[in-house]
């Protein structure tokens, strides 16, 4: 049941240890409540979770302040902060972050590119890089030799490789072994030297704002401490792909994108295996979309960027 206006009003003032005016609702759906308001005279925003463990806004409040210490003194991150959270209401409070949706951005950048005429300038390119530099970042301050990956992971992509397995048609005929394989890759990075690190979680286009030539990160709701940095980087390049702009942009933008996080510090077990996870839970969210134009775009993306890891021919980020 969502609490009245009132109950909210109370619970973001004693987090934020001050008070709050023009209080309103950005977005809401059955996780969670966004709400926007004025502090300090300064825009804010208050995430109260309804469901979900307990610790959610906790970990969403230690996430974005851990981006808060290598954005704060860089000029070109747009910087952002979480100022209070309480466990038992499931609410955290954190700095607006301004700016464009960096997805809306690249859209508006297509009239100047079209294909086969591209310069080979843009001032994404820059922006790409400095994505790869944040996640460098978090990297180096959060490696933990020694440490396992989340349960999670190994449980998620035995959830999607179960569910595009029990698809009526396309189960059969494209994911027959989809289960069979899922635990050779939960075998494989098991028995592999992995040193899990901080991930977002949802490192994707619209996640990211931009302000002329800074770049910011918003909505740390999904993120993990024992995770590892594929785990964003495959995420935002099958975004990347999904997109539709020019080939040679995107490739650009990519190739930006890997300059900034520098030399990988990964093998081909952990790319396969978090290729493979982002690639089934793609293809799961789209074959099972009640929206036919998304399940046309799952055999778009099979038989194109979401095709079996195996039959790539190479690495996506050697």
């Amino acid at each position: 049941m969502r609490p009245s206006d009132e109950q909210l009003r109370a619970e973001f003032c004693a987090i934020s240890g001050s008070p709050i005016s023009n209080l309103r609702s950005i977005a809401e759906n059955k996780y969670c409540l966004i709400l926007q308001a004025e502090r300090l005279g300064r825009p804010v925003v208050f995430k109260k979770y309804l469901s979900g463990r307990e610790d959610l806004a906790l970990i969403e409040y230690q996430s974005i302040n851990l981006y808060h210490s290598i954005a704060s003194d860089d000029p070109f991150l747009i910087d952002g902060e979480a100022f209070g959270h309480s466990a038992s209401d499931r609410t955290v409070g954190m700095t607006f972050i301004e700016g464009q949706r960096l997805s809306d951005h690249l859209r508006s950048l297509v009239p100047r590119v079209p294909t086969g005429s591209w310069t080979g300038e843009s001032p994404a390119l820059p922006l790409m890089e400095k994505l790869g530099g944040i996640l460098a970042k978090l990297r180096s301050s959060t490696r933990n030799p020694g440490s396992p990956l989340d349960p999670f992971h190994a449980e998620y992509i035995r959830y999607a490789s179960q569910r595009l397995r029990e698809l009526p048609f396309q189960g059969r005929l494209l994911f027959r072994h989809a289960v069979d394989e899922a635990e050779r890759l939960i075998d494989a990075i098991g028995a592999a030297s992995v040193i899990p690190s901080f991930c977002h979680g949802d490192f994707v286009f619209r996640n990211i704002h931009t302000d002329g030539r800074r770049v910011g990160l918003i909505d740390f709701a999904n993120s993990q401490f024992a995770s590892h940095p594929l785990n964003d980087m495959v995420n935002l390049w099958m975004a990347l792909q999904n997109m539709l702009l020019p080939s040679e942009f995107k490739d650009a933008l990519w190739t930006s994108f890997c300059r900034g996080y520098g030399e990988p510090d990964f093998g081909p077990v952990e790319e396969e295996f978090f290729f493979e996870y982002h690639r089934r839970r793609w293809l799961m969210l789209n074959f099972t979309a009640t929206n036919p134009l998304h399940r046309l775009r799952a055999y778009r993306g099979y038989w194109g960027f979401a095709r079996p890891y195996s039959t790539r021919g190479g690495r996506l980020f050697a």
